[in-house]
């Protein structure tokens, strides 16, 4: 069965109950996507393999109808027709964020969840699936006629044979390889992996045609579930002791990724057993879901060189834009991670502050933060856009605060990580990408590293892959005033960061493609220290 890591496969139960959190947007300020959702995605990417494993029995043709009702609610299938002289190329799949699919099917598997007609990962399948490969099953319709693409008069019609289309795909039945793509490279990538047009003209003028469809094949193809050890629970425990722990919680495998201390792989090959959110160890704290992605953009901090540079007392630590707190609460993992920080085996630990504008997602973090029994005190929440202070959350950083560590993980087009966020594609905008977000990017950047002290580090990094909000943000840093005065480039050993990545442009520029290593998803890396003066 072609599968996806089109969510919902093990939450939906959840849903059902209510305890499902927002679909993922992305904003044009600091605030990030809603990575606890999305995170929902990618841990159970892999908790339904075939259908027949689940929903046995269940209603195929009630099920495409409520596929096809929930996606024709969205708008995207609105009528649309060329309006300049670009054709098909000028009219863009459109998701509103107050409407997405993912909201949708949402909306559908609480009204219908319970009902025994429904498979509810068949539902998901379709609705998802659809989301993702919609324009390839337009081309499909078309005969492979572009002039023809959006052409359509009844919406209904068209979105039951795309649903149909998808259907059949899911089950091997039938396939769109008979169709022959367009001459055109772009429109030819555009087409087959189904990605807005502007995406494909960028990545092929930066990566190249082969690299490109690497790319947008893997931007659609299922991701792993990839989950990070919490040192600040686990520290007594041996990695085999670990390990078996969470293989007896999750009755699958619990697989060590090979370079990155405390990053595990689950797997198993059916779809009985408990959600990684039903999971005993998960709510004891032992571990997060976090892709390997992120993780190396902690390990890339080097927390315990700086420990070891500067010392532990005293040091303060920033994320400034935290979001849920995820990678807040890796970076004290990572301390808590070496012996060296342990007195009397009573830990010795920086402050970290995990500062964002949206403090529904820093309460997020509180929330984690009590489940993980990490003390309120270590680890302050920072939401400086709020006219009214939200209960344990800071509405300002402390005055003359100096960071030796500041972490800068920007808001972006979320371009490295598509395959988790199936709407995310059509909710991206050209200008967005070369403009907005970049002058955003760099203006937070900028404010960010007034933070650093003297000999500290500052890092930069996106979940994009696009050079806009990476190399062109990175390079637009360092040609400010004075950063040659006040800033070195911290660059990369590549004796240890060999296969983790490539370097890009610059040594201390590191860029992560979809599936690099280990399945990962796409990141960009930045780094700098400050002079010490």
């Amino acid at each position: 069965m072609d599968k996806y890591f089109l969510i919902c496969i093990l939450i939906v139960p959840k849903l059902c109950q209510g305890f499902f959190v927002g679909p993922s947007t992305y904003f044009l300020n600091y605030a990030k996507l809603d990575s606890s959702w999305s995170q929902r995605i990618l841990a159970h990417t892999f908790q339904a393999t075939k259908s027949s494993e689940s929903g046995e029995g269940h209603d195929e043709e009630f099920v495409r109808q409520l596929a096809s009702a929930a996606l024709i609610e969205t708008g995207m299938f609105d009528d649309k027709y060329p309006t300049s002289a670009d054709g098909w190329a000028s009219c863009n799949i459109v998701v509103k964020k107050e409407l997405t699919p993912e909201k949708q099917l949402k909306k559908y598997l609480r009204k219908h969840g319970k009902d025994a007609r429904v498979d509810r990962k068949r539902l998901a399948d379709l609705v998802l699936g659809v989301t993702v490969w919609q324009l390839r099953y337009h081309y499909v319709l078309s005969n492979g006629n572009l002039d023809n693409i959006y052409h359509f008069q009844n919406v209904s019609k068209v979105v039951r044979q795309i649903v149909d289309l998808h259907a059949d795909r899911i089950d091997k039945m039938n396939g769109t390889s008979f169709v022959k793509w367009p001459d055109n490279a772009i429109d030819a990538l555009t087409i087959e992996f189904s990605l807005p047009r502007f995406l494909s003209k960028i990545l092929i003028k930066q990566y190249g045609e082969e690299r490109s469809r690497h790319i947008a094949a893997n931007s659609n193809k299922p991701g792993p579930i990839t989950i990070r050890r919490n040192f600040v629970v686990t520290r007594n425990y041996t990695e085999y002791e670990f390990i078996e722990e969470i293989e007896k919680d999750y009755c699958g495998l619990c697989k060590r990724v090979s370079k990155i201390c405390g990053c595990y792989r689950l797997e198993r090959e059916t779809s009985r057993g408990k959600s990684i959110w039903s999971m005993d160890t998960w709510k004891r704290g032992f571990f997060e879901v976090q892709d390997l992605g992120s993780q190396l953009i902690l390990k890339s901090l080097e927390i315990q060189d700086v420990v070891d540079k500067v010392g532990i007392s005293g040091l303060c630590i920033v994320d400034y834009c935290a979001g849920n707190g995820g990678k807040s609460l890796g970076i004290l993992s990572q301390i808590y991670e070496h012996a060296s920080i342990f007195i009397d085996n009573v830990p010795s630990v920086p402050k970290v502050y995990a500062h964002d504008v949206d403090s529904l997602r820093l309460k997020q973090l509180l929330g984690s933060m009590n489940r993980t029994g990490i003390p309120k005190d270590i680890i302050e929440a920072v939401c400086t856009d709020r006219l009214t202070e939200k209960s344990g959350i800071l509405a300002s950083f402390p005055s003359n605060l100096s960071a030796g560590v500041v972490l800068v993980d920007a808001p972006c087009s979320s371009s490295g990580v598509l395959r988790r966020r199936p709407s995310q594609r059509w909710m991206m905008d050209e200008h967005d990408i070369l403009s907005t977000l970049p002058k955003l990017q760099l203006t937070i950047l900028e404010n960010a590293s007034k933070l650093v002290c003297s000999g500290g580090i500052l890092v930069y990094s996106t979940c994009s892959i696009l050079p806009s909000e990476n190399e062109d943000v990175a390079n637009a840093f360092e040609e400010l005033p004075n950063f040659k005065k006040n800033w070195e480039r911290w660059e990369f050993d590549e004796s240890e960061w060999t296969s983790l990545g490539r370097t890009s442009g610059s040594k201390n520029y590191r860029i992560i493609l979809p599936n690099d290593f280990h399945e990962c998803d796409g990141f960009f890396i930045a780094r700098w220290r400050k002079r010490i003066e």
